[in-house]
């Protein structure tokens, strides 16, 4: 083979290397519907694929924080006035948890939810 031949058949492969490692990096990071059993037993990036439709799925107005709790379970932080729950990721796989993001809940005075987003 020639040297030409060759360095076409490596970047070939790399290629098609690289295009399966990339459709299995968005697998992985693929959004999923919420699931409470599957929130529960999931780790933070795990929960991270599930956020988004959590947050669309719910009425948050409806809920008070030991609705919340009940559930999302146990928050990772728990403030007076909110909590928190680590999500991972949005790209998911293998990014420093530096790089994370939250689920926060900030309840009102009575206990009402009063709004649930996502921050890095």
């Amino acid at each position: 083979m020639t040297r030409t031949k060759i360095i076409a058949v490596v970047l070939l492969l790399a290629a098609v290397g690289g295009g399966i490692a990339g459709w299995f990096a968005f697998q992985r990071a693929k959004p999923v519907p919420f699931e409470k059993a599957a929130w529960a037993t999931a780790e933070a990036e795990g929960r991270g694929r599930m956020v988004d439709d959590l947050l669309v799925s719910q009425r948050w107005s409806e809920l008070d924080r030991p609705q919340v709790v009940q559930l999302l379970g146990k928050p990772d932080d728990d403030g007076p006035s909110s909590v928190r729950y680590n999500v991972g990721h949005a790209g998911g796989g293998g990014v420093p948890m530096s790089l994370s993001r939250s689920l926060t809940i900030e309840f009102d005075p009575q206990g009402r939810v009063l709004t649930a987003f996502v921050h890095d």
